[in-house]
């Protein structure tokens, strides 16, 4: 019997600007972001071989936690191969922390299993697919390493890349943020909301100098009613240079971005001291190609 196998990386992304509107009829919210990929990423071993009916097995994560055996049930009853697929994901994005590593991991394994077998799916067919199981989906299968996003994540439009810049992504320790219940506080204080800026105004700060954006998450009205966290590293990095810090997505990543990478060396220190309860990685903005991955394999 035949078997195929694959190995990929499955990147995260920052929110660099999110501006949420209220809830919509069909039951989403509209967005406006600026979705930036970095080389923290996922690393996904695909197996492969047909069998009778559809099988799945899991390594690295629970299937609680898990979008790949959803991509992987989809996949395989849209091409009509009842594979037998075995995958095992080594996981370095943090669970539930508004980095995109569940919709990375499932748009990454829809597209391995399409290059695996000739690609049987349409791009298109293949995007819809991946719309049904995140809004954030659609931004991975684009090939975009930064990207306007708005709709609710389905319209991508992707942005010429910029100077790379160094980061710190500081997120605490055993703490999940639910996206459900974020949306749900952030509409019940929706008068606190503002409006949502123009795409020009995005691009012109995007690239220009990052101490002058003045990019915006409006989750974090919602991070800052649930930890003090946030509050203590804005006031730790109060008064630096040539900076700029923002929450990703719903929660709980915080992120620290600078050009000069020895001012993310010495802020990686300062921040190690506030808390015990944070975990501290090293990041960097990717291009295209992917040229300036540094996070270790």
């Amino acid at each position: 019997m035949k078997s195929y196998k694959s190995v990929d990386f499955a990147y995260a992304k920052v929110n660099l600007h999110l501006s949420v509107g209220p809830r919509r009829q069909d039951g989403y919210h509209s967005i406006l972001s600026i979705f930036q990929k970095i080389d923290l990423h996922d690393t996904l071993v695909i197996e492969a071989c047909q069998g009778e009916k559809f099988s799945f097995s899991l390594e690295g994560l629970t299937l609680q936690e898990s979008t790949i055996e959803q991509a992987g049930r989809l996949f395989c009853e849209e091409a009509k191969l009842p594979l037998k697929l075995k995958v095992r994901c080594v996981k370095r994005i943090p669970y539930a922390s508004g980095l995109g590593g569940g919709s990375s991991d499932a748009a990454t394994t829809l597209m391995m299993l399409n290059a695996l077998f000739g690609d049987l799916i349409s791009t298109d067919r293949l995007l819809e697919l991946g719309e049904s199981i995140g809004s954030d989906v659609p931004f991975f299968m684009s090939g975009a390493s930064a990207a306007i996003v708005s709709g609710r994540g389905e319209i991508v439009e992707p942005l010429a890349k910029r100077t790379p810049f160094y980061g710190l992504l500081i997120t605490p320790l055993e703490k999940e943020t639910s996206t459900r219940e974020a949306y749900a506080t952030l509409d019940a204080i929706r008068g606190e909301v503002g409006a949502f800026p123009t795409k020009e105004a995005l691009l012109k700060s995007y690239y220009g100098p990052l101490a002058t954006w003045n990019f915006y998450n409006d989750f974090r009205l919602v991070a800052d009613r649930t930890d003090p966290l946030y509050g203590a590293l804005d006031k730790a990095i109060k008064g630096e240079e040539s900076i700029f810090s923002l929450l990703s997505g719903s929660g709980s990543a915080y992120c620290i971005f600078s050009e000069k990478e020895a001012i993310i060396d010495r802020l990686g220190q300062k921040i190690g001291e506030i808390r015990g309860d944070i975990a501290i990685k090293r990041i960097k903005s990717l291009h295209t190609d992917h040229s300036d991955v540094t996070v270790s394999v």
